[in-house]
């Protein structure tokens, strides 16, 4: 009677323990995407920032601009140190290349 016992419980523990470490893989491997995702916007605004402060030290830049979803056209971007920055609720305001990387380092 004993030994039935403790296989129940034995069992069930071990059952428990399974458990725990199914969720705790999960948190883990969520927290992983997480990571991920929160390194891949910290990239893009690093390139964001880089962009911002190369913009005005010409005042032209030759760029080649999309045309369709195939071709591109050269082109040329002019007022370069003029940014239409979301403030947020597509809220949009114009400030300097200068202004806009403040904006975005916050």
């Amino acid at each position: 009677l004993m030994s039935r016992s403790f296989e129940k419980d034995g069992g069930a523990k071990a059952n428990d323990y399974l458990e725990a470490q199914k969720h705790y893989y999960k948190q883990l491997n969520d927290n992983k995407e997480e990571l991920r995702r929160f390194q891949q916007s910290k990239n893009e605004h690093q390139e964001a920032i880089n962009l911002l402060q190369s913009l005005p030290v010409k005042t032209r830049h030759d760029i080649m601009v999309p045309f369709g979803e195939l071709a591109f056209m050269p082109g040329e971007l002019v007022h370069t140190n003029e940014v239409l920055v979301l403030l947020g609720d597509n809220y949009f305001v114009e400030r300097s290349a200068h202004q806009a990387t403040e904006i975005v380092e916050r």
